[in-house]
């Protein structure tokens, strides 16, 4: 999963009404890992990723 795919929540989530003192926080979730463009803007801003083996262990374990 790359950028394109937060960049899309990003523009989806800006058509949401929030309240005046709103902070934004992103979750990701992807089975197939993230690329390294996106690893490093999670890095610095409020975004969480979670990959299938993350998942996996905390659903079934």
């Amino acid at each position: 999963m790359g950028v394109k795919v937060l960049n899309d929540l990003k523009k989806e989530a800006k058509k949401v009404k929030w309240g005046s003192d709103t902070k934004e926080y992103y979750l990701l979730v992807s089975s197939n890992g993230f690329d390294k463009e996106l690893i490093e803007l999670a890095a610095v801003e409020n975004i969480t990723l979670i990959d299938g083996d993350i998942l996996e262990k905390i659903v079934f374990e």
